[in-house]
């Protein structure tokens, strides 16, 4: 590898990245891995630039968490070493301010994940939540009286699917150094999930491949702007605005095509054509949710305790009717958890139940511990947001039995999920019952699963295992078994 290309390379800008990656970004968090790399990170740096020079550096495999999804379905993530996610980044913020300048005339306008800064490049994006905030408002507003229909389509594996050669293509029409390119089609080529053959897939879970993900979009907003659409996405989320349903059809007919000459296909179960009075009610979201809670239980308040709408304490009144759904009382939310999630028949509404779950917990409201307990199995996907709710609450000791109990079942069959629940107990844990400690000592040993999953079992007999849990890990080390 040539000295050109290393001076190209930031490793010190890329290691912020990586840092926020792991904590925002990453499926599989490896803090005693990023312990060590932050004892010296000079030292580190210096390391990988002589395999550069020596031309030593050859890209790791990439590793696969199947992660959770909806209706038993699952997300390939994929985790790097510590030095691929360095390199990656470093590639990637090589060529930032040219995928950037190609990206920016649709920046807040068309295309609202992960919009790029301009200038501080220790955050290359708007915070997530103010993106999808200006995505939904900019939807809502676009409903105007001559829009009638909206097409609301999802793209099917998008990450997985992204075809290596087309990338590589857009990486070069976008500017890019030719160094910097031939080495990311090289590290990608050796990351992707069909083993080289077909060349396809970034990894999930890394700022730089959303980067590379909204470069492969753009030529898909180029064409559906040139048509004359008026349009919007978050990542493969898209939404097109049609005066008729003609329009509608058409719109739907030439995103699959358009799609396709990329390599990429629409999702047939998240993708319609829809009325707008309908898709305004589907994108203000929880909004109208809460409200409709709210007014129901202002209504109840008034009956129960025959209050005119003029004689209700004013101090109340104001707490009920803020507009502000971030600051309705706690009773609205146990109101709005029961009516949606306790009542059968309902469909499960993600986004409800983060924001519901997240203001619960804040509030260290144990109202739904009993009920995301059933959870694990039925919404395994909903893992992480339960563990955190659990963390707020400060009821470890229950929390721990439910985990136990889950542990214990036929159900626990994602080493993703199980990798969670561990990483939680490693966390909050004070002393688990000799049973947990059973059930991942067992794990921790047992070769046949993900070896993150392993290592964080490991992790946990560190702190809470016996000394022959010890002697048994240096046998193995002596005895160069995989680990």
């Amino acid at each position: 590898m040539s000295q050109s290309l290393i001076e190209m390379l930031d490793f010190e800008q890329a290691w912020k990245q990586v840092k926020l990656d792991a904590k925002y970004e990453a499926f599989i968090r490896t803090p005693y891995e990023m312990n060590i790399v932050e004892q010296d990170t000079h030292g580190w740096f210096v390391l990988l630039k002589s395999q550069f020079k020596d031309n030593k550096y050859q890209p790791g495999p990439l590793t696969v968490c199947d992660v959770p999804k909806d209706n038993g379905q699952i997300r390939p993530a994929g985790h790097l070493s510590v030095n691929d996610r360095i390199i990656y980044t470093a590639l990637l913020l090589a060529c930032y301010p040219q995928i950037r300048q190609t990206v920016q005339w649709s920046q807040g306008l068309i295309d609202f994940a992960y919009q790029l800064n301009e200038e501080n490049l220790d955050y290359w994006s708007k915070h997530p939540f103010l993106c999808w905030k200006e995505f939904r408002e900019l939807s809502i507003s676009t409903l105007s009286p001559e829009i009638n229909y909206v097409v609301v389509a999802d793209i099917c594996g998008f990450y997985e699917n992204i075809d290596i050669g087309t990338l590589v293509s857009d990486l070069r029409q976008a500017g890019v150094n030719d160094l910097i390119v031939k080495q990311i089609r090289a590290n990608l080529s050796r990351w992707s999930q069909d083993n080289g053959v077909a060349d396809k897939g970034i990894p999930q879970g890394h700022i730089a491949s959303h980067l590379l993900a909204k470069l492969y979009l753009n030529s898909v907003d180029h064409a559906l702007h040139d048509l004359g659409f008026q349009h919007c996405h978050y990542s493969d989320d898209y939404r097109i605005f049609c005066r008729n349903l003609p329009e509608a059809k058409k719109a739907l007919i030439e995103l699959s095509k358009i799609l396709r000459r990329r390599g990429l296909n629409i999702q047939a179960k998240k993708s319609a054509i829809i009325p707008a009075n309908d898709a305004r009610i589907d994108f203000n979201g929880i909004d109208s949710i809460i409200r409709s809670v709210r007014s129901k239980y202002i209504a109840e308040i008034m009956n129960k305790f025959s209050f005119s709408e003029a004689s209700i304490p004013f101090q109340l009144a104001d707490q009920l009717l803020t507009d502000s759904v971030e600051e309705v009382p706690i009773v609205v939310i146990r109101e709005a958890y029961n009516e949606y999630f306790l009542t059968d028949n309902r469909p499960f509404h993600k986004t409800l139940f983060h924001f519901l779950l997240r203001r619960l917990g804040n509030a260290k409201d144990k109202f739904a511990l009993e009920h995301t307990k059933d959870l694990f199995i039925s919404h395994p996907q909903e893992t992480e947001t339960i563990l955190e709710y659990y963390s707020k609450i400060n009821v470890a000791d229950q929390c721990e039995y439910a985990i136990q109990e889950f542990l214990e079942c036929g159900f626990a069959v994602y080493h993703y999920q199980i990798y969670l629940m561990i990483e939680w107990l490693n966390l909050q844990s004070k002393g688990p019952s000799n049973q947990v400690i059973k059930h991942i000592r067992k794990l921790a040993f047992d070769f046949s699963i993900p070896s993150y999953l392993r290592s964080e079992c490991r992790t946990f007999l560190s702190m809470f295992g016996s000394i022959s849990d010890l002697e048994k890990f240096m046998y193995i080390s002596k005895h160069s078994l995989p680990n």
